[in-house]
């Protein structure tokens, strides 16, 4: 079978015809892509979520990087003339080629091939029409030219609908999350409501809490809310590895119904929700304690970091126990017979003498993360009741312990 002679491609050169040129700081470029690809999946399922879009008009590009279910977008100036355009520029050989680039501006290019290519198939061969898209970075001299795919092939559907609305400090929610994110329960373990972050908006507070049944972290920090805006939603542990990008002092923070946005005016961070609710854990915040005691968060974050080198690597195994003279925390011998004992001086007590056994593995991650010193106070009921913690250097922030059973510990 033969086929008529495919038609010759029009264009100024093998790479087709040149759309558009601009001018950027290599470096500034690479920054701004590495904000960007944040959200890209290092597998996509759809191939031109494999690269980061860029929107080019008046002078400024908006950057956008996305696996469908999370967006991460941020602007950067640049040298260009021409239309609005938009071009995919490959996330990861370009980034690597930018970071093997001199601190200089570079000139970026995207080139058009329309044209026919052959086809076999059992039917014979046949002619089909392609499109074909070239990015041509020049620097110093010196040229490189990457496949893209067609930047019509990159959506993301736009948000409408009702929200809610918030401005706070940046570094307040960011805080906030980097507390709550190591005590998120682990996908598949039977636990999808605690599978994800608490973000909520009640009254003049911003709450953020998780739990994964060993510890409950909550913090909670003031927020102008003049509207007397409400809002619960359970956000997926990804927020919390997205969210560094944004570095403004202030944001905005948009819920929606299927997805929170968070942006600083440069940098804006888009993820879907998750569709369980987060349970209503705040039954279970003793307000009453039979035991009070006190001591210096350097003492007791020091004792309960030593005391992980000797505990099983699976329970984290250790014996918190409050003495009117002191605090120790033992952990048992395990399957080498290693074995540790800590004391700690006490700065206040008043109730009863009282114990538990917890997961002080669990409890080293979180206490790590305060900073400012100062004293930490212990609040118990018993044996297998919930131990409250609350550092003075942050009053809005409150961990609870739950105990485990040392007979059914590994």
């Amino acid at each position: 079978m033969t086929t008529t002679a495919a038609p010759k491609v029009k264009g100024t050169s093998k790479l087709g015809e040149k759309k558009f040129s601009l001018n950027v700081n290599s470096k500034e470029f690479l920054k701004a892509c590495n904000i960007a690809a944040k959200a890209i999946d290092p597998r996509p399922i759809v191939p031109a979520f494999g690269y980061i879009k860029i929107d080019v008009e008046s002078g400024q590009m908006t950057l956008c990087g996305s696996n469908s279910k999370h967006l991460v977008t941020t602007t950067l100036s640049c040298d260009e003339k021409s239309a609005p355009y938009s071009f995919l520029f490959p996330s990861e050989l370009g980034l690597k080629l930018l970071r093997s680039l001199p601190d200089t501006s570079i000139e970026i290019s995207q080139y058009q091939n329309n044209g026919w290519k052959d086809v076999k198939s059992s039917g014979g061969v046949s002619s089909i029409q392609f499109e074909a898209f070239t990015i041509r970075i020049e620097c110093g001299g010196n040229s490189y030219q990457l496949e893209t795919e067609n930047p019509a092939d990159f959506t993301i559907p736009k948000l409408s609908g009702e929200f809610v609305e918030i401005f706070l400090p940046l570094a307040e929610l960011s805080k906030s999350i980097f507390y709550c994110k190591d005590s998120v329960a682990e996908e598949g373990k039977s636990q999808e409501h605690l599978e994800g972050i608490l973000v909520a908006i009640q009254h003049e507070e911003l709450i953020v809490a998780s739990s994964d049944n060993v510890v409950l972290v909550e913090r909670r920090v003031p927020v102008r809310n003049d509207d007397n805006l409400d809002a619960r939603i359970n956000v997926p542990i990804a927020f919390a590895s997205l969210l560094p990008v944004c570095s403004g002092e202030i944001a905005c923070l948009k819920i929606y119904d299927d997805s929170i946005e968070v942006t600083d005016n440069v940098t804006t961070v888009r993820v879907m929700l998750r569709n369980v609710q987060f349970p209503a854990y705040e039954a279970m915040l003793p307000t009453s304690f039979a035991t009070k005691a006190s001591t210096t968060m350097d003492s007791l974050g020091a004792a309960i970091s030593r005391s992980t080198l000797f505990a099983n690597q699976v329970s984290g195994l250790a014996k918190l126990s409050i003495q009117d003279n002191g605090f120790t925390v033992d952990v048992p011998p395990g399957v080498y017979s290693n074995e540790s004992s800590e004391s700690v001086e006490m700065t206040h007590f008043e109730g009863s003498e009282m114990g538990i056994c917890l997961n002080c593995r669990k409890v080293n991650d979180i206490l790590g993360k305060i900073s400012g010193g100062g004293n930490v106070l212990l609040n118990m009921n018993g044996r297998m009741k919930a131990i409250l913690v609350l550092p003075e250097s942050d009053p809005g922030l409150k961990i609870l312990v739950i105990p485990i059973d040392e007979e059914k510990a590994p």
